[in-house]
């Protein structure tokens, strides 16, 4: 078994949010839930450049992604596990809990692994 952490292992959709909307605040932007759960599933440039249609902006596309990933990073350690899946995992077999160890190497987020684990 090999999962996913975003959305998978542990519920990043409110950590997302607020990255959102912390930052486009700087903007002058009311980023709210609604304007959110309408954009879910777009990546960070497709969002900001939607943003900037619906808010009449001109953001930098690229550098406001980065700025927005940059933040969830910064808040990133708020996200909660999804209990079910982790609940899963725990029972699989080491294999899969190594593979998956390592998936989380990759992506630089060992803590996250002791915060659901």
């Amino acid at each position: 078994m090999i999962f996913d952490l975003d959305g998978t292992l542990a519920d990043t959709m409110p950590v997302h949010f607020w990255a959102y909307k912390n930052i486009l605040a700087d903007y002058d932007i009311d980023f709210t839930p609604e304007l959110f759960a309408s954009l879910a599933g777009i990546p960070a440039t497709g969002t900001i450049a939607e943003v900037n249609k619906r808010f009449r902006k001109t953001l930098n596309v690229e550098e406001v992604a980065r700025i927005k990933e940059q933040e969830y990073e910064k808040i990133m350690h708020k996200m909660k596990p999804i209990d079910p899946v982790i609940h899963l995992m725990k029972r699989s077999d080491l294999t899969s809990t190594l593979i998956f160890w390592f998936q989380l190497k990759m992506f630089f987020v060992q803590n996250l692994f002791l915060i659901l684990f």
